[in-house]
């Protein structure tokens, strides 16, 4: 048997080990359990693989759990809603409780909104007064002017000699500042109160309400 043949014969023989080796584990991870084998199986696995049955099963297991763990932690979090209110960030678990940062953290400490602390909007009086200047009266000059220069030399001395007079406009506006108010949490585990400080507006206010109503 030439070179070719024999690198022929030994990528075939690869290839159906890999495909019975594939077919034993396969076998291994349906059952759960290494009993299923045959003897025959059992040898010919760890004579290939340089691996027992067992320490593939305790492999296999160790990987479907981190998997597991991975799929419970996305499913908690895709149940938390976001909030970043008046400046505050906080979570809203799948249990109706509340855990402060924006970070999941697993058996981190939950809170109930129990009270909203703010005295009410806050106006400011912001007066504008703004002003346009515009042409006044008749033109003075043009007829000295177009006798000096011409046309151009008329409009020149118009321009010149014109009166201006400037319309003044003053605007009163009502403009809410963001004044000080505090959210109440109380603790699930420990019945704690906390207040945590937000910059409260009417709009503000609003997002809060949704929470406690």
């Amino acid at each position: 048997m030439g070179f070719w043949d024999e690198l022929k014969q030994s990528v075939k023989e690869g290839m159906e080990n890999g495909k019975r080796l594939g077919e034993i584990e396969l076998k291994i991870e349906r059952s759960g359990s290494t009993a299923c084998l045959t003897p025959e199986e059992r040898a010919f696995y760890t004579e290939h693989e340089k691996r027992t049955p067992e320490q593939y099963l305790a492999q296999y297991q160790e990987k479907q759990a981190r998997i597991a763990e991975k799929e419970r932690i996305r499913a908690l979090k895709q149940q938390e809603t976001q909030f970043h209110i008046g400046g505050l960030y906080f979570r809203r678990g799948g249990n109706g409780l509340y855990y402060f940062g924006d970070s999941f953290v697993e058996n981190a400490a939950c809170w109930r909104l129990v009270s909203f602390i703010w005295g009410g909007p806050h106006y400011e009086t912001i007066t504008k007064t703004t002003g346009t200047t515009r042409p006044k009266g008749k033109l003075r000059g043009a007829m000295l002017g177009g006798a000096i220069a011409g046309f151009s030399g008329a409009f020149v001395g118009a321009v010149n000699g014109m009166e201006r007079h400037t319309d003044l406009k003053t605007t009163v506006q009502q403009v809410e500042k963001d004044t000080v108010a505090y959210l109440v949490f109380e603790s699930v585990r420990t019945g704690e109160r906390v207040q945590k400080k937000i910059w409260c507006n009417t709009k503000v206010a609003g997002q809060v309400g949704k929470l406690i109503g």
